[in-house]
C-alpha cells in the first residue's frame, strides 16, 4: 500500500502482499455448524482454526524457521481485500504471531521470534484468482484426499457447494460438471463424495422442514460419517421414507 492506494496482484500470477491486506474466508469449508467461529474476528476465526485444525505444530514451525514462501496461499478479491480460498491455517498462524492481543484473545500462546524470523511474517506469497472456480482442482485434491485432508463433514460441503455452482451453470444452458466428474477431480474414486454429497443434501432437507437440527446432537462433535455410511443402506433409507 502506497499513498493510500492498495496494490492487488494481477490475476493469474504469484507475488508477496502485505499481511494486512489478507482476510480468512468465512465460507471456509471447515467451518462446519459445530465448528463455526462465535464471530467474524481475527481471533473468533483462529481460535476455531486452533481448535480444530491444530496451529500449535504449525505456529511452533514457523516461530523457529520463520515462515517460508514456497507455496502461495490461494486468494480471490472482494471488496478491495484478498480472502484467502487456500491458506486459512497458515495465514491463522501467522497472524497469531504477529499479534498478542489476537493470540491471547484466540486463547494460543506464542513462542518468541527472533527479529530476522519475525520479519518473514510480513509479506507471504499469494496467487489470484479471478473465480473460486479456478481454485476448486487444486483444494478440493488437496484436503479431500491430500496432506491435508478435511473432516468428512467439510469435504461434503465444499463439494456441494461446487456442484450447486455447477447446476446454476446447466440452468443457464452454459457447459457444467456433473458430481461424477467433481468427484474425480476431487481424486475419489469410491463413490464417498457421492454420498457425502447426499447425505448433506438429506441433512439440509431435515434442517429445512425442521425434523432435525445439528445442534439437537447429544455429542460435542457432529458425527457426518455415520450419516452418509447409513445413508448407503437400504434398511436405513426405507425406514427414513417411514418415518417422514
Amino acid at each position: 500500500m502506497a499513498n493510500g492506494i492498495v496494490h492487488l496482484p494481477p490475476t493469474g500470477q504469484a507475488e508477496k502482499v502485505p499481511v494486512e491486506l489478507l482476510d480468512f474466508d468465512q465460507n471456509n469449508p471447515r467451518f462446519t455448524p459445530d465448528k463455526r467461529p462465535t464471530g467474524s474476528g481475527d481471533s473468533a476465526v483462529i481460535s476455531m482454526l486452533a481448535t480444530s485444525a491444530d496451529l500449535s505444530e504449525l505456529i511452533q514451525s514457523i516461530s523457529t524457521s520463520g515462515y517460508i514462501n514456497i507455496e502461495p496461499l490461494i486468494v480471490i478479491e472482494r471488496n478491495g481485500r484478498l480472502a484467502v480460498l487456500e491458506g486459512n491455517r497458515r495465514l491463522a498462524a501467522v497472524k497469531a504471531l504477529r499479534d498478542p492481543e489476537v493470540a491471547r484473545a484466540a486463547r494460543i500462546s506464542t513462542p518468541l521470534m527472533e527479529p530476522a524470523k519475525r520479519q518473514t511474517l510480513n509479506e507471504l506469497l499469494v496467487y489470484r484468482v479471478a473465480t473460486e472456480d479456478e481454485a476448486r482442482d487444486l483444494i478440493g485434491f488437496k484436503h479431500i484426499n491430500g496432506p491435508q485432508s478435511w473432516d468428512a463433514f467439510a469435504k461434503a460441503r465444499f463439494a456441494a457447494r461446487w456442484l450447486d455452482d455447477e447446476h446454476r451453470k446447466r440452468d443457464a444452458g452454459q457447459p457444467y460438471l456433473t458430481l461424477e466428474q467433481i468427484a474425480a477431480r476431487m481424486g475419489d474414486q469410491h463413490k464417498t463424495i457421492h454420498r457425502m454429497v447426499a447425505a448433506l443434501y438429506v441433512l439440509d432437507q431435515a434442517e429445512r422442514n425442521e425434523i432435525y437440527e445439528i445442534s439437537d446432537r447429544s455429542k460435542k462433535t457432529f458425527s457426518f460419517s455415520h450419516l452418509y455410511t447409513g445413508l448407503s443402506y437400504e434398511e436405513f433409507t426405507k425406514a427414513l421414507l417411514i418415518w417422514a
